[in-house]
This record gives C-alpha cells, structure tokens and sequence, in this order.
C-alpha cells in the first residue's frame, strides 16, 4: 500500500474529483493486470486509447484513474489531470518503485544501427571487471545469467522501473539499455538521468504511418537521449551527428570514431571472418566482421574506459581485448561454418542500409558466391522495401526474396514490392523459376515460404559460396494475421553446419 500523493511527486496535475491522500494498492496501464485499488494510467497506443476504457478499468478495480483528457466514471473514483499522460505514467511508476534507477550505473544506447551488439559489449566488459550489469535491449532482459524475452527494444516505462528495481534487488550496479526512437517518442525512459548516453549512428528508417513522420521527427526523437544524460558519447563519422548533439544537455561530450583506431585489417580469426585493428596502443580482434564491427567495439571501449578510469590503461585495454576477442552476440554477424565449405551468416539487417553494410562488409570475405535472402515485414513503409531489393541485386551475386514478418498484409504482394527494387539493377529474364534450378541460372528467385526458401537456399551453396540470411537474426517466430508462428533461421541452418 502507498499514498496517491507520494506516488504523484514530481508531476503537475489537477484533481477532477475524489482526493489525493487516499491509499492505492499498485500501478496499471492496462486492464489486463488490473488489481483492486490501483491506479490506472490512461495512455494512447497506435491501436487504441485507453482512455476510452477508464470505466472499464474501474469495474476492473482501479480507485484512481489518471488521464490527460475527460472521462467517464462513477462516483468514489479520483479522477487525475495531466498534461501527458505518458510522462505521467513513467514518473508514477518510477515512485512506485522507489526510483532504482538512482542507485545503479545507467547507460543509454541509442542509433538505427549497432545498437544491440554495443550493449553487449558494455555488459560483458563491465561484468569481466566486477560491475555485475544488466541488459534491457531488443532480444532480451537480462541480468544474473536470468533472460527473459523482450517484447520491444525498450519497453513501457513501467515494465523498464518493475525492471530496474528486481536488478536493484539483485545486486544488479549498471544497467545498458538500447533506447529506441520509439521508446524516446512514447516517453518510456522520461524521469531517468542516464549517466551515459552513446549514439552510434542514423540513417533513415522507421518513418511511416504508425512509426515517425519523416527523418527530422526520426533525429529529433533520437537527440531526446543527449537531453537527459550526463555524459554523451556520439559517433563523429556519423554526418549527422551535429543534429544529435545539438540542444544537449549533457555536463560532458566525448567521441569516438576511425580516427580512434589504427591497422584495420578484415581476417580470418579461427576460421571465422573477422576483424583486427589496434587502439591505444592494444591489439584488438573480433570474430565479427566489417568496420561497423569497429565502430561499435569503438564505443564500448570509450565508455567502458571512463567508468573503469581508477585502473590502469594498460590493465583496462587488456580486460577489454579479451573479452571482445571472445565476444558474440545471437543473431547479429552470426557465422557459422557449413559442412560443404561455405559459410551462411544470420543478421537482423532489416533496412537498407544495414543490408548494405553487411554485404559490402562480407564481400570482403568471400571466395566465391555471395547469396542474400531476406524479406521485409508487413504493415511498414513500402520504401524499405524498395531500398533493400535495390541493395541486395546490386551488391550480392543471387538474391533469394521471401517473406519475413507479413503481418496484416499478403506476403507476395510484400515481395514484389522487393522485386520491383530488384529490377532496378536486374532484368525481368534475370528471374530463376522455383523448381530444378542453381546459382548459375540467374540472379534471383521468389520463394514464398521462409522456411522453404532458406532451406533451398542452403542446399544449392557450393564450397566457398557465403549466404547472407538477414531480416530476423535473434527473431524465432513470424508474425502472420495477428499471430506468431515459431520459425528460427538457425534452427534452419543447424542441419547444414560443419
């Protein structure tokens, strides 16, 4: 139990009815978990506004509704004004409990790519070093050798402080979390000072309908993180970083970039295509391929540097050399060595600049073909779509198209919408037909069926040929109508590995 009023310090708000001194037994924003005497938070989703169910929620058990604009309910309930309900709801949960974020290192990690890999680094570099971390992040939340599934990359405010306050419990000292766009949008992480925020980088994606306007609403939503950290970290390779960086209200700015790394040299490490270079003075090498591979353990270093600065340089650069040596992450740059001689490698590259990267990166490896599949997901902006056939009929030897996460929308239609990208650098007579055919017949094939397509795929690769399976990664399902359908690319791969 705990009164309304503690839990509301720190917003401005106006009582429509009832009083603020009455006791509540919890905190919900969904009538789903609702507990007799809570406090329920009315927020507006892409789908629905839960505004529209504040009588719901009452019958439900909630005794106090908190909105940001008028509603209905009976008597005996207290009704809560505010300006944004979604603020509103991260500092409640915040209070509620007991605001854990104050007593534990808070590391931000926010760009369209990288993002995940980087937070991994941090963490096992951090927990090498004694600093047990957690993780909140795209595949996981995860602290103490515990994972559970994460649903978004950051998930709502009151999921992320029931969250930090178990790692509290737990003895959990810093926390790395990817914040999204979309986390930043929708005010998930608003009332957390980040001790340290890093942006990696920023291209164009997520703008559409149900995601961001358009590319200025995409860099300013990403720029919120440099408002409400101590200490920024940014990406100066990146030519916009001026924009994220502008109206920061960091106490201290820091960078990091090539310029930061001397002897780059894409190689073989233990038959896996990697990456070696050299940064003050230490050797570093990955079993991750591409200088974006560089460019993330570039930010894990400069940020791990500042909160282990009591030892040594030599004694950190040493730490830190062999953790990424050993480092890797399920489903990004994943390689695996097939038994025929080839190699396939499973990505989450899921928009065209990513695509591009990691082709460009692996072309720097292969012996002989470079295979893409992929597909693109249902119910998001049509350009990604274009963007990616494009990229992957320009920069890779075959392309295979399939389906990914349809959604709401029919998967062939999502295909040719690739296709039509792909034929901005192939010919129609380019196309192979499904059935009896090799790499060798054409420049790509349409093929439906994830599962069928990556399977085919596998099976016609010759000894040195390299297969790109992007899209999913650490993903194991597809969503199709409304539902997900269990469904791992390294599942698909595992009969073929060496």
């Amino acid at each position: 139990m705990c009164k309304l009023i503690d839990l509301l310090e720190g917003i401005a708000y106006e009582v429509i009815s009832g009083n603020v001194n009455r006791e509540v037994n919890g905190v919900c924003y969904s009538t789903h978990d609702m507990t007799a005497g809570s406090v329920f938070v009315c927020i507006k989703g892409f789908h629905s506004d839960s505004h529209d169910m504040a009588q719901q929620a009452v019958y439900a058990g909630a005794s106090v509704i908190v909105c940001e604009r008028a509603v209905t309910v009976t008597d005996n309930v207290t009704v809560i004004l505010v300006s944004d309900s979604r603020e509103a709801l991260s500092v409640i949960s915040a209070n509620y409990f007991g605001n854990p974020a104050k007593d534990m290192i808070m590391i931000g990690v926010t760009g369209t790519k990288g993002k995940t890999t980087t937070v991994y680094m941090i963490a096992d570099i951090l927990d090498a070093a004694g600093i047990n971390a957690g993780i909140i992040g795209s595949i996981e939340i995860r602290y103490n050798n515990r994972s559970v599934k994460n649903e978004n990359t950051t998930p709502e405010s009151y999921v992320i402080q029931q969250t930090l306050a178990r790692m509290k419990r737990e003895g959990i000292k810093a926390v790395v979390m990817e914040v999204s766009s979309q986390g930043l949008k929708l005010k998930r992480v608003h009332g957390i000072t980040f001790d340290y925020g890093i942006f990696t980088n920023i291209s164009r994606d997520h703008i559409g309908d149900k995601e961001h306007a358009d590319m200025e609403e995409y860099i300013n939503f990403k720029s919120q993180l440099f408002k409400n950290c101590r200490c920024g970290i940014y990406n100066i390779d990146d030519e916009r970083y001026k924009e994220i960086i502008d109206g920061n209200r960091c106490e201290r700015l820091m960078h990091y970039g090539l310029d930061d790394a001397g002897n780059i040299k894409p190689e073989y490490v233990e038959g896996i295509p990697g990456v070696s270079f050299t940064v003050n003075d230490m050797n570093i090498t990955l079993k991750l391929p591409g200088v974006y591979s560089v460019y993330n353990a570039l930010a894990a270093i400069k940020l791990c540097n500042e909160i282990l600065c009591e030892d040594e340089l030599s004694t950190r650069m040493c730490l830190m050399a062999e953790v990424l040596y050993n480092f890797s992450v399920r489903g990004r740059t994943e390689v695996i060595r097939l038994g025929n001689g080839a190699y396939a490698v499973v990505d989450y590259a899921h928009n065209a600049l990513a695509l591009k990267s990691l082709l460009e990166s692996m072309r720097g490896y292969v012996k002989g073909r470079l295979v893409c599949l992929f597909g693109c997901g249902g119910n998001r902006s049509r350009l990604r779509r274009y963007e990616m056939g494009e990229a992957s009929a320009r920069l890779a030897d075959f392309t295979v198209v399939t389906s990914d996460n349809p959604r709401y929308e029919e998967p062939y239609q999502i295909m040719e919408d690739i296709e039509s990208g792909v034929l901005k650098v192939l010919d129609k007579k380019d196309k192979v037909k499904n059935g009896l055919w090799s790499y060798d017949d054409g420049k790509y094939v349409m093929i439906e069926d994830r599962k069928d397509a990556v399977e085919i795929a596998l099976s016609k690769l010759e000894e040195n040929d390299m297969i790109v399976i992007a899209g999913k990664g650490h993903e194991n399902y597809q969503e199709i109508r409304g539902r997900r359908y269990y469904l791992d690319d390294r599942d698909l791969v595992e009969p073929y590995k060496a």
